[in-house]
């Protein structure tokens, strides 16, 4: 391959003579319409301009005459990853892996697009980690991503700590970091990480939306309500359960002992939930999110019902004891009624 070609197009593009690399590329498949060299450089222009389709075109006249460099495999993901053609950059990360079986990029990539789960992708992140264990992009994509699953993984912690020390000032990495951290519960290091984000990209909306999320934590209510959901989101099943089933099971147990009063112990969730939403709703000074929209339309009217329908049982509960703590003799005849005693005085007066 004319390397000393390719490197001079890379250049003239990067120092703005872009009208250059294109002659010359265009010059080079003139001369020698069968040699690949000229193709991927052209194709080269037309991905650094944006204009994808014609970079593919060019893409496909090169491994038409050549298929043994790794810039083309490379070059080639690059242009059908912004065509978001997942299967064509499948099946060139893998012809790369097998012609460049040391290259830790098609392995990532590889991982990126597979249509399968985090743990059949796993083997290739960790390979190009492996290859590359000081690619702060490796480590933060796929700390990232064993967090979303788990966000008390701590292998994704060490990875974190990893990519943060190589690259402490890239916005993204402190925006996908903000985001496990507040899965994680750990409200005050989200919002350290995302603050930074936006000091570093304060044009990016989506890190500012982000951010006056995280503000709200400050909150004391908002914070104890998110938490609490957090943690009965990501822990398991086999924990929550027997955790439900023993508050509820103390609430009757309770409600022997008090009666209707412990009604009060399955309220105070409920309120807080109440109170957590709608300050929520006051602090909210933007579109909404799926989460706040969940809050807002679902999670706090079934709250209120069940607030109403709890207080209801509440009351009648407490009517019906009031009721039958009154003393026989003080509750209200029925015309036409007698006392058994004095029935049977009466009984004994005319059988005399």
């Amino acid at each position: 391959m004319k390397i000393a070609s390719y490197e001079r197009t890379i250049h003239l593009i990067e120092n703005g003579h872009l009208e250059t690399a294109k002659n010359e590329a265009e010059n080079m498949i003139l001369e020698n319409p069968s040699h690949f060299a000229g193709y991927l450089n052209l194709s080269y222009y037309y991905l650094k301009i944006n204009q994808l389709e014609n970079a593919a075109q060019q893409m496909e006249q090169v491994i038409v005459y050549h298929t043994g460099q790794k810039e083309i495999y490379q070059q080639a993901i690059a242009i059908y990853k912004g065509l978001k053609d997942a299967r064509k950059v499948i099946n060139y990360a893998r012809a790369g892996i097998k012609l460049f079986p040391e290259e830790a990029i098609f392995y990532f990539e590889l991982a990126e697009h597979l249509p399968r789960r985090l743990n059949e992708r796993e083997p290739f992140y960790q390979k190009a980690i492996e290859l590359q264990p000081e690619n702060a992009h490796f480590l933060a994509k796929y700390s990232y991503l064993l967090a979303l699953k788990e966000p008390k993984n701590k292998q994704a912690l060490h990875y974190e700590h990893l990519a943060l020390g190589l690259e402490p000032e890239e916005p993204l990495y402190l925006f996908w970091f903000a985001k496990v951290n507040y899965r994680r519960g750990d409200f005050e290091r989200a919002r350290s990480l995302s603050e930074q984000a936006v000091s570093l990209a304060p044009d990016n909306e989506q890190y500012q939306l982000f951010n006056r999320k995280m503000q709200q934590t400050k909150q004391p209510i908002w914070a104890l309500y998110e938490k609490t959901r957090l943690f009965f989101r990501f822990t398991p099943l086999y924990y929550t359960i027997p955790l439900i089933t023993a508050y509820l099971w103390g609430v009757y147990l309770l409600g022997k002992v008090i009666g209707s009063s412990a009604l009060f112990l399955l309220a105070i969730p409920l309120l807080l939930m109440i109170a957590a939403i709608l300050i929520q709703i006051k602090q909210s000074d933007h579109k909404l999110t799926a989460q706040e929209r969940q809050n807002r339309y679902v999670r706090l009217p079934i709250a209120i019902i069940s607030l109403v329908f709890l207080m209801g049982i509440y009351f009648v509960s407490s009517f019906q004891s009031e009721q039958n703590s009154v003393p026989l003799e003080t509750q209200p005849k029925i015309v036409g009624q007698q006392l058994p005693s004095a029935s049977v005085e009466m009984h004994d007066k005319m059988g005399h």
